[in-house]
C-alpha cells in the first residue's frame, strides 16, 4: 500500500469509529396516538401534536406535528440524550389535553403513547359538586379556611362554559369567596396559572375534563371587632355542604343548631353544620363572633386539619373514581 492509501485508511477509520469516549446514539421514533374520548366525537385528523423534550435543567426542546386520519403522530429521529423524558400534548377544539411523561431509552427505539381528548361543550350545566366541605380555623389572630370540593363532569365531554373575560378566556368554575379574603392557595386539580383571582373570589379558565376532580384550595380572613360576617353564594348544585367549627374560643351562629360534633383527642367536640341539595345561586350566610385580633389558636388549625383528612377519606371511598383526565394550562 501505498502512503496515500494508509491516510485514507486512517482517515475512514477515525470518521467511523468515535474518539474520546463519545458513543454513536441511537435514535427514538416516538409515535403519539390521539383518541377522542367523546362518544361519537368529532375526528382528530389535523390536530396539533405537541412533544415536550424534557432534561433535568429543565425544557431542552419543543417538536410539533398533526395527527393524521387514523390520529396518529410521529415524530422521528429524536436525540436520546440521557436523562430525558417526553411529554405529548394534543390541541383539540381548542383546548389542550395532555399526556404522561415518556422515559426515553438509552438505545432509542420504538415508542409509542397515547393521548386522550374531548370534545368541548359550554354547557355549565354538566357539572355539580358532590361533597363540599369548608373548615373554618383561628389562626395568628385569622380566621384560616381549608376547603375540598368533589367537582364532577359525568358527561363525556370537556366543559367550558360560555361566559368570558375580558381577555376572552373561560370563566368555568367560578368560586365567590368571603370579603377582604387574602392569600388564596390552591393545589391538586387546580392549576395555579390557569386562575384569575379578583376581589370577590377566583375562578378557572380550563375546562373540566369528564370525570370527578378533587379541587382544594385555602384562603385567609382579617378577625373583625365584634363579628365577622360571612356570606357565600352557591356556584353548582352542591348535593351536600358540611362546615366544620370548634370553638371555644369564639362561637359560629346563623346555621342554627349543629347537626354533629366530632372529639378530638382531647375530648372537647369539633361542631359540623350540613346544608344538603343546594342549587346554584342559594346563599349561605353565617357569623363569627367572640374573637379578637390577635388571637392565636394553632391547636385548632391542627384538629381540624386531621379532621378534615379524616373526611376527605370518607368521602373518596364512599363514591366511585373513575379515571381522572388530564387537562393543561
Amino acid at each position: 500500500m501505498t502512503v496515500r492509501d494508509w491516510l485514507m485508511l486512517a482517515l475512514a477509520v477515525a470518521v467511523l469509529c468515535p474518539v474520546d469516549g463519545a458513543s454513536a446514539q441511537t435514535p427514538t421514533v416516538l409515535t403519539v396516538q390521539v383518541i377522542n374520548g367523546t362518544a361519537n366525537g368529532s375526528p382528530v385528523e389535523g390536530d396539533e401534536v405537541i412533544v415536550e423534550l424534557y432534561r433535568p435543567e429543565g425544557l431542552a426542546d419543543s417538536l410539533t406535528a398533526r395527527a393524521d386520519a387514523d390520529g396518529t403522530a410521529v415524530f422521528d429521529s429524536i436525540p436520546t440524550e440521557l436523562p430525558a423524558q417526553a411529554v405529548a400534548r394534543v390541541k383539540h377544539q381548542n383546548m389542550m389535553f395532555r399526556g404522561g411523561p415518556v422515559v426515553l431509552r438509552a438505545d432509542g427505539g420504538n415508542i409509542t403513547t397515547s393521548v386522550r381528548v374531548y370534545d368541548v361543550s359550554e354547557d355549565i350545566g354538566l357539572l355539580s359538586v358532590g361533597t363540599h366541605h369548608v373548615n373554618i380555623a383561628v389562626r395568628n389572630g385569622s380566621l384560616t379556611f381549608a376547603e375540598y370540593m368533589q367537582l364532577w363532569n359525568k358527561s363525556d365531554v370537556a366543559v367550558c362554559g360560555a361566559r368570558r373575560d375580558d381577555r376572552g378566556k373561560p370563566m368555568v368554575l367560578e368560586m365567590g369567596l368571603p370579603e377582604g379574603f387574602r392569600d388564596l392557595t390552591a393545589t391538586g386539580y387546580l392549576v395555579p396559572t390557569a386562575l384569575v383571582v379578583t376581589d370577590t373570589g377566583f375562578y378557572d379558565t380550563l375546562a373540566t375534563p369528564p370525570g370527578e376532580h378533587h379541587v382544594r384550595f385555602s384562603y385567609n380572613l382579617d378577625v373583625k371587632r365584634g363579628t365577622t360576617e360571612i356570606t357565600r353564594e352557591i356556584g353548582l348544585p352542591t348535593s351536600e355542604l358540611t362546615v366544620f367549627w370548634e370553638g371555644p374560643p369564639g362561637k359560629i351562629e346563623g346555621l342554627g343548631e349543629p347537626d354533629g360534633k366530632l372529639v378530638d383527642s382531647q375530648g372537647r367536640p369539633v361542631e359540623y353544620y350540613l346544608r344538603p341539595d343546594l342549587k346554584a345561586g342559594d346563599v349561605i350566610a353565617l357569623q363569627v363572633s367572640g374573637l379578637r385580633a390577635g388571637q392565636s389558636q394553632d391547636r385548632t388549625w391542627l384538629v381540624l386539619a386531621v379532621v378534615f383528612a379524616a373526611v376527605i377519606i370518607v368521602a373518596v371511598l364512599k363514591l366511585r373514581k373513575p379515571e381522572p383526565a388530564t387537562r393543561d394550562a
